[in-house]
């Protein structure tokens, strides 16, 4: 069940807009992969939600209930106004999850990793320059200083991190679920995603660590 550990003044709690997601006494398992049960929050434009989840708690479970991936077997997500959405509403809708293994490809570059299949393109052909100080700009904003000429593969996985926020930024997300429960704790991450939400994203975070969602977010859950 679902146990809030922050909790805010009833006058700011109120002026609250109306959530993009909300889970709603969510149950769901996967073979392998573990469950959830009867687990609530929503999502809010402007907000971080943490939720926090031991090892074996079901983190992979409710990222995939959130893509679209699997299908819960109890209680409800809702998406704006679309109850149990499928992968098609999730991306129509702007919702990026970024699992707790990454999808990068390390042997191109951070800037080519970011515009992937969204490129630049001069006279048909991709913008290399364009891309690169696109791809800056993204980085700068979310506090980081990474090389958008730089391969991947040569990252740490803490800057790789910043690599998926960073593809997601370009990808106009509204809604973005990252999974950090396999994730050594991350300042820097924690910094982009604050930025994210100061611009409207509506973000969650997934964690094994509480002291970090704590101070990390505006509101936490437990799996």
């Amino acid at each position: 069940m679902t146990t809030t550990v922050i909790t805010e003044p009833l006058a700011r709690a109120t002026l609250r807009p109306h959530p993009l997601v909300s889970v709603m006494s969510l149950t769901a398992a996967a073979l392998g992969r573990g469950s959830v049960r009867d687990v609530s929050f929503e999502l809010t434009a402007g907000r971080v939600h943490g939720v926090y989840a031991t090892a074996g708690a079901g983190a992979s479970v409710l990222t995939a209930v959130l893509s679209g991936e699997l299908a819960a077997t109890g209680g409800s997500v809702i998406l704006g106004e679309l109850m149990n959405p499928g992968p098609r509403d999730f991306h129509r809708a702007g919702l990026v999850v970024i699992g707790s293994r990454g999808d990068l490809l390390p042997a191109r570059s951070v800037a080519a990793n970011i515009f992937l299949g969204r490129e630049p393109r001069r006279h048909g052909d991709i913008d290399v320059d364009a891309m690169r100080a696109d791809a800056a700009d993204i980085l700068t904003a979310l506090g980081s200083s990474l090389d958008p000429s730089a391969p991947v593969a040569a990252l740490s996985r803490s800057e790789q991190r910043l690599v998926e926020v960073a593809r997601a930024n370009a990808a106009r997300v509204r809604v973005l679920v990252v999974d950090e429960s396999l994730a050594e704790p991350n300042p820097a991450l924690a910094a982009a995603l604050a930025a994210m939400a100061r611009e409207g994203v509506a973000v969650l975070r997934i964690s094994t660590d509480i002291a970090e969602l704590a101070t990390g977010c505006d509101s936490v859950s437990s799996l």
